[in-house]
């Protein structure tokens, strides 16, 4: 387990709109390099000039009993939308284009630094002083473990964000940690449905107040859903899942403090990395 990083300063909304690198044109040829073997629905590594990405592809989708309506592709470009509204930079930049394989989803390829884990499994009798929230507690193969996840600013709005898309597949591998302390959520295809679905690892602020800051970050995301969001959103969501956002929305911001799990739905998703 490594070294939870400082939390973010409450003026900078954890890196919103620091990246650098330029979206190429839909002129540029996206070029497959390799495929993502453990992702469930077909994933490419791909360049775009010199740009890395991700590219998943409509075609390779698999249907979902629990998702039938749209596609996944659709999903991820929404939940960036939503992550630019709140202004926190939690979603790569992420948009829909032609490929190889016909129409995708292409993503900003992201360089993890390997000696941080933003989620962790420790042994119970070897839990950190401070500096990291606890989520759950069960029995590993060499005895108790407890899942656990950092305490910072990147990682609460991540939660926050989880909760406002519905996301339904926040495993650990899906919280990227970058060198510079960022942390970014990506695999945002399970998100968005009218029921709830929440399943997530970063459970650890159940009860807690939300700040000023994260309730203004929401407040943002519901008053766009008037706007330009709303008309982009209509593209790629439901009708349905577009009223249920605006609820979700509604519901946070009244009780104004983290949710906690509910419904028969498990808690958190499997695996959990």
């Amino acid at each position: 387990m490594s070294s939870a990083p400082a939390a973010d300063d409450a003026d900078d909304p954890a890196g919103a709109g620091s990246d650098p690198v330029p979206v190429p044109s839909d002129d540029v040829e996206l070029e497959l390099t390799g495929r993502i073997r453990t992702a469930s629905n077909a994933s490419f590594l791909a360049r775009l000039g010199d740009v890395s990405v991700i590219y998943k592809p409509v075609a390779g989708e698999r249907p979902l009993w629990d998702f039938p309506d749209g596609r996944l592709a659709d999903r991820e470009v929404a939940a960036y939308l939503v992550s630019e509204a709140l202004g926190w930079d939690v979603v790569p930049r992420t948009w829909l284009r032609d490929g190889p394989l016909g129409e995708g989803m292409v993503q900003l390829w992201q360089d993890v630094d390997p000696e941080q884990d933003a989620v962790d499994l420790v042994p119970v009798d070897d839990l950190p002083d401070d500096g990291w929230r606890l989520v759950l507690e069960g029995d590993g193969d060499d005895g108790p473990v407890a899942l656990i996840h950092e305490d910072t600013e990147a990682l609460r709005r991540m939660a926050v964000f989880d909760v406002v898309v519905n996301n339904a597949d926040r495993k650990g591998a899906h919280v990227l940690a970058l060198p510079d302390g960022r942390r970014h959520g990506v695999d945002h295809g399970l998100t968005f449905h009218a029921e709830h679905k929440l399943r997530t690892v970063l459970w650890g602020w159940v009860g807690d107040p939300l700040t000023a800051s994260e309730a203004e970050g929401v407040a943002r995301v519901r008053s766009g859903l008037s706007g330009a969001l709303g008309a982009a959103l209509t593209a790629l969501v439901t009708a349905d899942e577009l009223e249920a956002l605006g609820d979700r929305c509604d519901g946070l911001l009244e009780a104004g403090v983290f949710p906690e799990p509910h419904g028969p739905m498990p808690a958190v998703p499997w695996p959990l990395f």
